[in-house]
Parts: C-alpha cells; sequence; structure tokens
C-alpha cells in the first residue's frame, strides 16, 4: 500500500511541475481512442467501424478537475442509429418490443468487458487466520459465482470480503 500512495504522489507532484506534458500525453491517448475504438479518421474527416458501429461524426469536450486531471465527454453519431432510436417510439408495440429487443443487443454488444485469467483481484479474507487472510483469485472465477456481474465495481473501495452469493469470498466459503 505504500508503494502506491507513493507512486500517486509522485504523479501528483509531476502533474503539477509539468502540466503542458501532461496535456500532451493525454491529447495523444484521445488521438488512439478516436482512431482506433471510435474509427474515425481525422486526416479524411470518415468513419470506419469502430466499437460503437461506423462514426458519421463525433464531438469531444475535454476538461480538467480540481485535481489536475483531464477527462472528455462525448458525443458520437453511429450511422443507422437513429432509425432504431426512432423505432422505440413507434406507433405500434410489436415495433417498439422488436426496437427494444435490438437496442438491448447493441448495448450488450458494445458496453462489455472480459477479464482474463491475467486479472486477478487480491483481498484481505475476513475469516481466515491473519498470515492466510490475503486472498488472491482470478476476476473470471469470481464471475462466474457472481450473480450481479457488477461486483468488480461495486467493491472498488473495499479492502475486504465482498458479498457472492452469501458468502464472504468464493476462496473461504464461508456462509453468513
Amino acid at each position: 500500500m505504500k508503494d502506491c500512495i507513493a507512486s500517486f504522489d509522485l504523479r501528483k507532484r509531476i502533474r503539477r511541475l509539468y502540466p503542458g506534458a501532461c496535456s500532451l500525453v493525454y491529447q495523444h491517448l484521445m488521438h488512439v481512442i478516436t482512431e482506433c475504438l471510435i474509427g474515425w479518421n481525422t486526416k479524411t474527416q470518415t468513419g470506419r467501424m469502430g466499437v460503437f458501429g461506423i462514426p458519421l461524426a463525433y464531438s469531444r469536450t475535454d476538461e480538467e478537475q480540481g485535481r489536475k486531471t483531464l477527462h472528455s465527454h462525448w458525443q458520437i453519431w453511429i450511422k443507422d442509429f437513429d432509425r432504431c432510436r426512432s423505432a422505440l417510439f413507434h406507433r405500434e408495440s410489436s415495433n417498439k418490443k422488436s426496437a427494444r429487443g435490438a437496442m438491448v443487443s447493441y448495448i450488450d454488444k458494445v458496453i462489455c468487458a472480459s477479464y482474463g485469467t491475467d486479472f486477478v483481484v487480491t483481498h484481505k479474507c475476513e475469516r481466515t487466520p491473519a498470515k492466510e487472510s490475503i486472498i488472491t483469485q482470478p476476476m473470471s472465477e469470481i464471475l462466474q459465482e457472481a450473480e450481479d456481474k457488477n461486483i468488480l465495481r461495486k467493491a472498488q473501495h473495499q479492502d475486504h470480503c465482498f458479498d457472492i452469493r452469501g458468502r464472504t469470498c468464493g476462496v473461504c466459503c464461508v456462509d453468513k
């Protein structure tokens, strides 16, 4: 934990000393996201298949927060997306239902994450002896056991066991 805090403090000092360098790195990352993920060619101003579909246009706003960190807000126009959106408000309920299914399918396709066996979660197990209390488990195994696929996001600020199907963790398997 000390290494993590030291790394954070070092990065914070560097950001404050060299804000221009941070901005250049940030702009480079935004260019990579625009070209590789969104699929927008900045030279020809045309789109190709990206993670959301084929972009027709995009708008990005960059902001800085009080912590001297940059972030962006995106609005992306995707080819044929307006037809699906319009169908959600169709007069016929069967068309609305079909459009809703298509929208859910689209969202599931573009907004998903895959955690391979390389991504592990380490936490402190509350129910095991102190020397054995640090548990490391691949995220893929945790997700197999969990009904709530947002478990990682919900556990992000915890340093102890999390709840999976009434057990404190997938390793100790102690029922509550």
